[in-house]
């Protein structure tokens, strides 16, 4: 499964000792997490079915033919 990385820093003012001042000094490594999130899209299916007349005058064949429809459910 694709990842997408995002990396979050302190705000600034967090960033110092809240009585001295001095800044914090960045220490090695990470703290992670992950979220699973499914992205759903919506979208509109349009089937266009096929055509074909008879190229012949035999009979018995149906003067169109169209291509199956979709299955039901799946319109």
């Amino acid at each position: 499964m694709p990842a997408v990385d995002e990396v979050r820093d302190l705000p600034a003012d967090p960033r110092q000792c809240g009585c001295c001042g001095r800044p914090f000094v960045a220490f090695p490594g990470t703290e992670d997490s992950t979220i699973l999130e499914v992205e759903v899209k919506a979208h509109r299916r349009v089937i266009r079915r096929r055509r074909s007349r008879s190229g012949c005058s035999c009979p018995g064949n149906a003067p169109l033919v169209t291509a199956p429809p979709a299955p039901p459910g799946h319109s």
